[in-house]
C-alpha cells in the first residue's frame, strides 16, 4: 500500500512538472481540382499557361479574384499560380477554433517567429481562432497589448496569410460590387482590409458577426475596435496573418 501511494505521489509530481503542449497556430484552405486544368501566371488566364494540374490534386487556397479566379499552391511540384473556380471543389466554412492562448503562449509564438516591425506595434491575425491581436515592443520582445476578436475571410474568399504591413488608411469606404462598405480601414496588402463591420451605404451595420468567417477576405472588427486600430497603430506597422 505504501509503495502504491509512492508510485501515485510520483506519478502527480511528473504530471504537474510536464510542460504544457504550446498551442498551434495556423489556418488554411484545401481544394480538390475537379477535372484536368491549366494552371496560369496570372489571374483571368492571362500572363500565359505555367502548368496543368490532373483531377483529384488537392491544392491550398491563396487568395482569390471575385470568386472566379484563385492563386493556389502546391498544384505542380509545388508551383504557385492561377486556377478557374470552375476546376475547384472548395470546402465548406468550419467553425473557429474557441481555444483560449495565454498571454505567454502568444507572445512567445510571435517572439519566435522574429517578427520585425518599422513601428513599435505589430498585429497578428489568429485567422484559427479568429482573433487580432495587439503587440508593442520590438522583435523578441513584444508583449500583447489588446486581443480584437474578428472575422475572417470565407473559404471561397480567404483572407491571405503570410507578413505584410499597414500601407494606406481611410474613415470609409463603400463598393457597389459587394454592396457593402465599412468605417475605419487600414490597407495591409492590395485589397485586404482592416475594418469595422459591414455597412450599407448609409453607415449602417448590416451584418453584425464576429469570430467567424463570414467576410470576402478583409478582416473586421467591432466598430469601436476598428476605430481603435485605426487612432492608435501607425502605418508600416507589420501584420502577421496565420
Amino acid at each position: 500500500m505504501v509503495k502504491s501511494m509512492l508510485l501515485g505521489a510520483v506519478c502527480a509530481v511528473c504530471l504537474m512538472s510536464a510542460p504544457a503542449t504550446p498551442p498551434q497556430f495556423g489556418h488554411s484552405v484545401t481544394a480538390v481540382v475537379t477535372a484536368d486544368a491549366a494552371l496560369y501566371n496570372e489571374s483571368r488566364g492571362e500572363g500565359g499557361i505555367c502548368g496543368e494540374v490532373k483531377a483529384g490534386t488537392a491544392v491550398e487556397i491563396v487568395e482569390d479574384r471575385s470568386g472566379e479566379w484563385y492563386a493556389v499552391a502546391g498544384a505542380v511540384d509545388g508551383q504557385r499560380g492561377w486556377m478557374s473556380a470552375g476546376a475547384l471543389e472548395i470546402p465548406p466554412d468550419t467553425a473557429a477554433n474557441r481555444e483560449q492562448v495565454s498571454t505567454e503562449a502568444l507572445e512567445n509564438y510571435v517572439n519566435s517567429r522574429r517578427v520585425e516591425s518599422r513601428t513599435g506595434y505589430l498585429l497578428f491575425a489568429d485567422l484559427d481562432r479568429q482573433q487580432t491581436h495587439v503587440f508593442a515592443g520590438a522583435v523578441g520582445e513584444w508583449r500583447l497589448l489588446r486581443s480584437l476578436p474578428c472575422a475572417t475571410g470565407k473559404n471561397v474568399s480567404p483572407t491571405k496569410r503570410g507578413l505584410f504591413a499597414c500601407e494606406t488608411r481611410g474613415e470609409w469606404f463603400y463598393s457597389q460590387r459587394l454592396r457593402s462598405g465599412a468605417r475605419y480601414w487600414i490597407r495591409f496588402d492590395g485589397p485586404y482590409l482592416f475594418h469595422s463591420l459591414a455597412m450599407d451605404a448609409n453607415g449602417e451595420v448590416i451584418d453584425f458577426t464576429i469570430g467567424e468567417r463570414v467576410s470576402s477576405g478583409c478582416v473586421r472588427l467591432a466598430v469601436e475596435d476598428a476605430r481603435w486600430l485605426y487612432e492608435n497603430i501607425p502605418d508600416m506597422t507589420a501584420v502577421l496573418i496565420v
